[in-house]
């Protein structure tokens, strides 16, 4: 945050963003305690409300980002990745109000002329070129020493990030794709132009099946020190795979063996080659060679025999595989000499119902951008449809490499399907709130598949085909055995075990219970719902694994888990990289959004406000002491208490933290003690500091 209020107003006002009669109308409407206070957070949040500025610009303003605002005519309206390259912003054109994507290099090659000349002189070639299935570059310029590119926004998603999100595409998808980026290559050949990174991630698909091709003409050259821009969505992987200073440029695991030697060799053919490599990728989910190290690979790509594309794809037709091995010839002459003569090749292709494949051909936006009828329960997230690049960019950039396209296959673990924890069977007692609890929790669970697209708007989990008159089922109120065909499953990840297993196993209880009940009427329009169950370990790394793995491996459609904050702060990125769907169970500290995590807890206006408020004005408790876990949500809370208190005319007269699992809390008893408070505000969490306050304290003041 800013040091001041006026510090945040005073930027604000420099920016330009905002006329200063606006702010002045804006901050007249705040409360009088928030003005009072000169509040520059909910200024920021108010400002945010009424559309006035981003959450991207709130941050920049508020001192805890370092970024631009606006460059030239162009406002930045939010930030959609960062690499080695440089940054990437979605912006708007002031007077034109036209949405662009904005590409700046980085600050230690603008230092450099040969860099920026030839910076320039790719940007001037790309320029030129008009292509319906090209990324359009609409300008490019300078702005206070920033050089900077702006390009097309396009509402899709890379083919990188489809794959690895839904699985291999079908032939006709991978060969219409493949096809549409030839005509996009055929039309940059013409034009003297070759791209020389040609890879999944170049290859963006938007929401009507239209395929554009990234960065062309933009490379990697390490040995002058300047770096190509890169695609939109450039995530740990492309950059592992990015080679080392002064040898190559490009993408080794899509390279071909003549650009690997020298990139003065790089033409048509060796843009055919990666083509060729990218359509492998898109079939199997993983490039055709895959080495220990980059050099391995760069070896493979030389020496190894080109594999078989009948062999790894089931349903691939002869003359595909006969295709894909002149695409991928070790040497140039032996390729298609030109991309009009794969373009001829392509068409000539037949395919399933021996249609053959033509240009014209739509490729169907569900079965790529969401999950096609034919994915088992990967279902459509509602994220899918409205999410630009930008987004892509923001979960690929820094993600973990995919273990698919490193060409590693992941350790696999027989998953939990329906087996219960471990644990003592429930007593009366116990069963009374998960009994309740799974009441809520049925509501959470057909909630869940409603938002992953499985159940029908206006739909319920107790149809079954035909309950609407339209065929012979049964009715809705007629119990149903689910089928165990084709379930849908749906990930259970909570804490099994360690200090959090207290509070979490009574969740995954009243989950599986409320699991139970769905399938017993019948389960989701006749399709069992099938809980995998994965233990978070009360640790926060282990619950990001297991995330991903039911994600990637489980292939489930939504996944309903974590406790605390810190446990959900460390998986968020995981569900937004690959933009599944979390249900998150209990109150949190707010201070958070994402479009992948559906909060059904309490936040702080809505239990820790009211509470402090009655606790100080209506029991008259004044001199309050915060003891709590030491982690995210604790610290945050308190946070709002301190702030909410002092409001109220309160006094905090002590703040203590203790770690998850620790039993040493006797000092922290002591203090209690010694300070006298009127009331404790207690947010500790777990089984045995909740067990030794009870034991450190002295009997005699036990009530």
């Amino acid at each position: 945050m800013p040091s001041s209020y006026q510090e945040f107003v005073d930027r604000l006002n420099k920016s330009g963003l905002i006329s200063e009669n606006d702010l002045l109308s804006i901050e007249e409407s705040l409360s009088p305690e928030r003005k009072k206070k000169q509040d520059a957070l909910a200024l920021s949040l108010e400002l945010i409300r009424l559309k006035k500025i981003t959450p991207y610009q709130a941050e920049v303003l508020s001192g805890g980002s370092v970024g631009p605002l606006v460059l030239g005519n162009y406002i930045l309206l939010d930030k959609l990745g960062e690499g080695g390259m440089g940054q990437v912003f979605k912006a708007e054109h002031r007077r034109m109000e036209r949405v662009v994507a904005v590409k700046v290099l980085t600050g230690d090659l603008t230092k450099d002329d040969k860099s920026l000349h030839r910076f320039q002189r790719e940007v001037k070639a790309v320029a030129k070129l008009s292509h319906p299935n090209i990324v359009t570059a609409h300008d490019a310029d300078e702005a206070g020493g920033v050089h900077f590119l702006v390009m097309e926004y396009v509402e899709g998603r890379d083919l990188s990030y489809v794959v690895k999100k839904n699985g291999p595409l079908t032939v006709r998808q991978a060969l219409n794709v493949t096809l549409q980026a030839a005509q996009a290559l055929e039309y940059a050949h013409s034009n003297g132009i070759f791209h020389r990174d040609i890879k999944p991630s170049n290859l963006l698909v938007d929401s009507k099946g239209t395929l554009k091709l990234l960065d062309l003409g933009l490379a990697r050259v390490e040995a002058t020190g300047y770096l190509g821009l890169g695609s939109l969505a450039v995530d740990q992987q492309t950059q592992s795979e990015l080679t080392g200073a002064g040898a190559v440029m490009g993408t080794i695991a899509y390279m071909a063996p003549e650009q690997a030697i020298n990139a003065k060799n790089a033409d048509q053919r060796s843009d055919i080659y990666s083509l060729g490599c990218t359509m492998y990728f898109l079939l199997t989910g993983k490039p055709p060679y895959t080495g220990q190290s980059p050099m391995e690979v760069l070896v493979n790509h030389r020496d190894a025999p080109i594999p078989s594309l009948s062999a790894a794809v089931a349903d691939a037709p002869a003359d595909l595989d006969t295709v894909f091995r002149t695409m991928l010839a070790k040497k140039p002459v032996e390729r298609y000499q030109s991309v009009s003569d794969l373009i001829a090749a392509l068409h000539g292709l037949q395919i399933e119902d021996r249609a053959p494949v033509g240009a014209g051909m739509p490729l169907p936006a569900a079965g790529l951008l969401g999950s096609g009828s034919d994915s088992g329960s990967r279902v459509k997230l509602p994220s899918d449809s409205g999410r630009g690049v930008a987004t892509a960019v923001a979960a690929e950039v820094g993600s973990k490499p995919s273990d698919t396209e490193a060409g590693r296959s992941l350790q696999t673990t027989q998953p939990d399907r329906i087996a219960r924890p471990a644990a003592p069977v429930p007593t009366r007692k116990r069963l009374v709130p998960i009994a309740a609890a799974a009441a809520a929790v049925i509501a959470l669970v057909a909630g869940g598949l409603y938002f992953s697209g499985i159940l029908p708007r206006g739909g319920s989990a107790d149809r079954t085909p035909g309950s609407d008159g339209t065929g012979g089922g049964k009715s809705a109120t007629t119990p149903a055995v689910a089928s165990a065909a084709n379930p849908i499953r749906v990930g259970v990840l909570h804490s099994r075990t360690g200090t959090m297993a207290i509070s979490e196993r009574a969740v995954i209880d009243a989950t599986l219970l409320a699991i139970d009940k769905l399938n017993e009427k019948g389960g989701v329009l006749g399709r069992r719902v099938e809980p995998i169950v994965e233990d978070g370990a009360s640790d926060w790394p282990t619950f990001a694994d297991r995330a991903r793995k039911l994600i990637t491996q489980d292939k489930v459609c939504t996944i309903f888990g974590c406790w605390t904050s810190a446990s959900r702060k460390t998986v968020r990125p995981v569900f937004e990289e690959y933009d599944h769907l979390l249900f998150y169970p209990v109150q949190y500290e707010g201070l958070e959004q994402s479009p992948n995590i559906v909060y059904t807890g309490a936040a702080p206006n809505q239990q820790i406000i009211p509470a402090i408020k009655w606790c100080v004005a209506f029991l008259n408790k004044k001199r309050l002491f915060l003891v709590g876990s030491d982690y995210v949500f604790p610290r945050s809370a308190n946070a709002i208490v301190k702030d909410e208190a002092a409001a109220l005319g309160a006094q905090i007269v002590g703040e203590e933290y203790v770690l998850l699992g620790s039993s040493d809390v006797a000092e922290i008893v002591r203090k209690i003690m010694e300070v006298q408070p009127d009331a404790i505000i207690n947010t500790i969490n777990g089984d045995f500091v909740a067990f030794s306050v009870c034991s450190a304290w002295p009997a005699s003041r036990r009530t």
